[in-house]
């Protein structure tokens, strides 16, 4: 936030937006393999890894907005980019996200990092979540689905005047 001269990124957890490929190398049989895993997303050997950025190309620049590609390297995807569009007289950022998909039977996930806060004490964060407002942690049964979140329509870190708002 420019105008307010604050980093709306936690430090030191990563970047925005990061591609991260998870994968659950099972061998030769799968179906076995997915039984003993159950409903579960993740196993002790699931292998992660995190998108390297590896070019950054301008593809358009007008009085309104800018439009940047970011390359990136991803374990499990042949092409892997980003696609930023940057609003001069706004603050709003578009990401479109563009992956083409290696074909493989394992088990694997993949996510965008948001490592958003609003950086002025006690943060709290809402998401859309099947078609109700969530807070994570908070409005759920404890120790239930906390590694990761299935946002719906969108997300929002506030407090006070302060406020990230992702819309899916």
């Amino acid at each position: 936030d420019k105008q307010r001269e604050m980093e709306m990124v936690t430090p030191g957890i990563g970047t925005a937006f990061q591609p991260i490929y998870e994968v659950t190398r099972l061998g030769e049989n799968q179906q076995l393999g997915r039984r003993d895993m159950g409903r579960n997303r993740k196993a002790i050997a699931t292998r992660r890894s995190y998108g390297r950025m590896c070019g950054a190309n301008v593809l358009e620049e007008g009085p309104l907005y800018s439009r940047v590609a970011l390359s990136y390297e991803l374990e499990g995807a042949e092409n892997c980019a980003l696609i930023l569009t940057l609003y001069h007289h706004s603050p709003r950022l578009d990401v479109d996200f563009q992956l083409h998909k290696s074909s493989v039977w394992d088990p694997e996930n993949l996510y965008l990092a948001l490592p958003f806060n609003a950086r002025t004490g006690e943060d709290v964060l809402w998401m859309d979540k099947a078609g109700c407002l969530l807070r994570p942690r908070i409005d759920q049964i404890p120790g239930t689905c906390t590694d990761f979140y299935l946002l719906q329509n969108g997300v929002v870190v506030n407090k006070k005047n302060v406020s990230v708002l992702l819309g899916m």
